[in-house]
C-alpha cells in the first residue's frame, strides 16, 4: 500500500463529496492519487481528481470510496490490463463497460463507469448498514454480485477476500476512521 502523508490523508478525511468541487478539496485528491501513481502528471492528477469528485457527486456515492477501488485496482494506472481483460483506471471488463455505455480506455470514461457501476452494486445491498453495504459492494465489484449473492456475503476466494480486505482498510484511512 502505498505511503499516505498525514497532510494529504487530513485533507482527503474531511473532505466530503459535498463540497467536491472546492479547489483545495481538488488538490486534496490529486496530492492522494499521485501518492498511489507518482508518475501522473501534477496537471493530470488535477483532472483525474475533478472527475472523480464529479461522478461521485453525480452517482451520490463517497468519492473516497470510488478512489480507494481505483487504487487498488490499478494504482492509478489509466493503462492497466489485467491477465483476464480488464481494462483502465478501475479495471473495468470489457462487458461491464459496454453495459455502462462507457469506453474504458477513456480514462474519464473509465472513472464514469466505476462510480456508476459502485453506485449500483451499493444500491443493490442498500438494506443493509453502512458498512455491510460498502463490504458487499466492494466484494461484488470484484467477484460479481452473483458471487456475493450466492455466498451470502463474501465470496471465499482469497483473491476477493484480500481485494476486500485493502479497499475497505483503504476508504477507512482516507476517510480518517483508521489510522495505519
Amino acid at each position: 500500500m502505498p505511503f499516505l502523508t498525514a497532510a494529504v490523508l487530513a485533507a482527503v478525511a474531511f473532505s466530503s463529496p459535498a463540497c467536491a468541487q472546492s479547489t483545495g478539496v481538488t488538490a486534496a485528491y490529486a496530492r492522494a492519487i499521485r501518492s498511489f501513481n507518482p508518475s501522473i502528471t501534477p496537471e493530470n492528477a488535477i483532472a483525474l481528481a475533478s472527475v472523480t469528485l464529479a461522478q461521485s457527486d453525480a452517482q451520490r456515492i463517497d468519492a473516497r470510496l470510488l478512489v480507494a477501488v481505483i487504487a487498488v485496482e490499478s494504482r492509478w494506472n489509466p493503462r492497466a490490463v489485467s491477465a483476464a481483460g480488464a481494462r483502465g483506471l478501475a479495471q473495468l471488463m470489457p462487458q461491464t463497460a459496454r453495459g455502462l455505455g462507457v469506453d474504458a480506455d477513456d480514462p474519464q470514461e473509465n472513472i464514469a463507469g466505476a462510480a456508476a457501476h459502485l453506485r449500483a452494486l451499493l444500491e443493490r445491498y442498500r438494506e443493509y448498514d453502512r458498512q455491510t453495504q460498502a463490504t458487499l459492494a466492494v466484494a461484488a465489484y470484484n467477484a460479481g454480485a452473483a458471487a456475493v449473492d450466492r455466498y451470502g456475503g463474501v465470496p471465499p476466494y482469497p483473491e476477493t477476500e484480500d481485494y476486500v480486505r485493502r479497499v475497505l482498510t483503504l476508504w477507512r484511512r482516507l476517510t480518517g476512521s483508521q489510522a495505519e
